[in-house]
């Protein structure tokens, strides 16, 4: 076997320690590649979907919006939106009465019948 000495030991560990650095070195470099290559997909898969909901936006303005825009339905669905009525159309109101003033109001006439007999 072959004896080493002390000055010998010291510099395979300064190998070993110079190795660790540079793999260490490397490693950290290799992530932040490979993050930012994953970022670069992640917006590019993300301008892909905007684009196709923009095609789709266009694509319903085209072909549907601007139909409904120009049809006849379209005056008559703003005008009820708007609350305004047709020539043919009444307003009907109706009103709640709460259930507690409707049986003080028979309590009421109870009471009313009662001294009366």
């Amino acid at each position: 076997m072959i004896k080493l000495k002390s000055k010998d030991l010291l510099k395979l560990k300064m190998i070993r320690y110079v190795l660790l650095f540079i793999a260490l070195f490397f490693g950290v470099a290799f992530l932040r590649v490979y993050l930012a290559s994953y970022n670069i997909n992640q917006s590019i898969d993300e301008t892909k979907q905007q684009k196709q909901q923009k095609l789709q936006e266009i694509f319903f303005k085209e072909n549907y919006y601007l139909r409904y825009l120009n049809s006849p339905y379209y005056t008559y669905f703003l005008r009820h939106e708007s609350r305004i009525l047709n020539e043919d159309e009444k307003l009907i109101h109706f009103v709640y009465q709460q259930p507690t003033i409707l049986k003080q109001q028979q309590s009421q006439m109870v009471r009313e019948i009662k001294p009366s007999q």
